[in-house]
């Protein structure tokens, strides 16, 4: 389990929000036609953006499309974020799909639709973080 001096990435919660906004953004543009079956797939098409394609070195990320995550919604998918090395590069996997909610997890397994949202100030510029 983390503990507080552990490393947290914070630049993979931002690089998860954009390219989930970028999902909800064509999936409204486009409503019935499927995301891509390849998150490859976006960077090729007539796509409304254009997130970055690197993220942190120190993650992984899969991307789950509408056929592999509910095949009758077009709008589905799901990215989710996953250490390379738990406790060595920081200990948090992150999970986002179609709700647009960013959960993490501090475990060392992915990251689900169960686990806990993320602040918004993991990923929301100037977003001020309220402490308890």
């Amino acid at each position: 389990m983390a503990i507080a001096s552990d490393p947290v990435k914070e630049n993979v919660s931002k690089i998860l929000e954009e390219w989930s906004s970028c999902f909800l953004k064509y999936s409204q543009s486009h409503p019935g036609i499927p995301l891509p079956p390849k998150f490859l797939d976006i960077f090729t098409l007539d796509w409304p953006c254009k997130p970055h394609r690197d993220a942190d070195n120190a993650y992984r990320i899969d991307y789950r499309s509408p056929s592999e995550t509910k095949p009758m919604d077009t709008a589905s998918f799901s990215l989710q974020a996953r250490l390379y090395v738990y406790s060595e590069t920081g200990v948090r996997s992150y999970y986002v799909d179609e709700d647009g909610i960013i959960r993490a997890t501090a475990e060392n397994r992915p990251a689900n639709k169960n686990d806990a949202p993320i602040p918004t100030c993991e990923w929301k510029v100037g977003t001020p973080c309220l402490s308890n």
